[in-house]
């Protein structure tokens, strides 16, 4: 016996075995039938398109319907065509039995259903997959404060300029929230804990982006809005501007990259105001007087790349950086500070009364 005519006979037993709403086990038994056309690379192939065809929409109504005929259908078509039926093309006699037949219109059935599959997937958006987009949906709600944030390398004299900022502003009578990253929340101080510890090890640089990104997005949901929101000065040892320094250009990474990520995880939160207090990053090291964290052990050149970076990003965004060499004596450096942040009130008083006189 043929070995056609066996896959014949055996689609013809499945079809009278198995009613249609048995159709797993009717798939299941289509599948061991490919080895009926071990003999014929094209039949199996289009029998094996067809089964991950049929296996993918198992419970389709249209599909069920579809299987149930083609198995009710070959044997019927082979029965009434016979065992040989020769037709002569060009001087030629073909043998077009009932089997070859019933398999040709097999054939054109797979055609038929690589079609129904392609629109499917299209319908669906498998065919073509969706690259992941970081592009946020910016959460900019009406702010009444005012957020200020310190930026510069290791021993640049943050910590210093930042006190001396917060007791002239509560002298003033302004409501002053002090904070910084990593950190200033319960989950930022862990993660903090994780990025500069040094029992930690080495971190991938995508690893320690991540990480430094989840902290603040915590600390900006949690603290910083809530903040701005009832009109106080936030004033942040680093924020979004060290990543891009750090993480973008000194580990590499890319600044847009970084960027994006990060306006993702802030909702697009950016700071009013940047007071990037510079020093030549060999000087800031001989400062610190603190036992230096996992970052602040980077060779020289990692420094360096991180000092160049934030002169970079701060001549690219003048409206909101204002760059102050942080070398001088304290008390000089204090004065700049405070006329940037002078300046950044009175604009603020500014638009408030604007928006009270409209």
């Amino acid at each position: 016996m043929s070995r056609g005519r066996r896959l014949v006979e055996a689609l013809a037993a499945v079809a009278a075995r198995y009613s249609p709403e048995d159709q797993r086990r009717k798939l299941a038994l289509l599948a061991d039938l490919q080895r009926y056309a071990i003999g014929d690379a094209g039949t199996l192939l289009r029998l094996h398109e067809t089964l991950c065809f049929l296996q993918a929409y198992p419970d389709d109504p249209t599909i069920l319907e579809l299987v149930d005929g083609a198995l009710a259908g070959f044997p019927a078509l082979a029965g009434l065509i016979g065992l040989h039926h020769f037709v002569r093309v060009g001087g030629v006699e073909v043998d077009l039995s009932g089997t070859r037949v019933a398999l040709m219109v097999a054939g054109l059935g797979v055609i038929v259903a690589a079609d129904v599959t392609r629109r499917g997937l299209k319908r669906f958006r498998v065919s073509r997959p969706k690259p992941l987009a970081l592009v946020p949906k910016l959460k900019r709600p009406p702010r009444r404060g005012i957020f200020v944030v310190f930026e510069g390398v290791e021993g640049s004299g943050k910590g210093t300029q930042i006190r001396l900022a917060k007791e002239w502003l509560e002298s003033e009578g302004t409501d002053v929230l002090v904070t910084r990253e990593p950190g200033g929340t319960q989950v930022g101080e862990r993660l903090r804990d994780l990025l500069l510890g040094h029992d930690m090890g080495h971190i991938e640089p995508r690893t320690e982006a991540l990480l430094f990104a989840a902290s603040r997005a915590q600390h900006v949901a949690s603290v910083i809005r809530p903040a701005l929101a009832e009109g106080k000065v936030v004033i942040c040892d680093r924020y979004i501007d060290s990543s891009v320094a750090y993480q973008g250009w000194g580990r590499g990474l890319g600044e847009q990259d970084v960027l994006t990520l990060n306006v993702w995880a802030t909702q697009g939160l950016f700071p009013d105001l940047v007071l990037l207090l510079h020093v030549e990053p060999e000087d800031g090291l001989l400062r610190s007087l603190e036992e230096p964290d996992r970052i602040e052990m980077e060779s020289g050149d990692f420094h360096a790349k991180v000092s160049n970076a934030y002169l970079k990003i701060a001549e690219e965004h003048p409206e909101r950086f204002v760059v102050i060499d942080s070398s001088g004596p304290p008390e000089e450096v204090h004065e700049r500070v405070k006329e940037a942040m002078r300046r950044v009130l009175k604009e603020r008083e500014e638009d408030e009364r604007g928006g009270r006189d409209a």
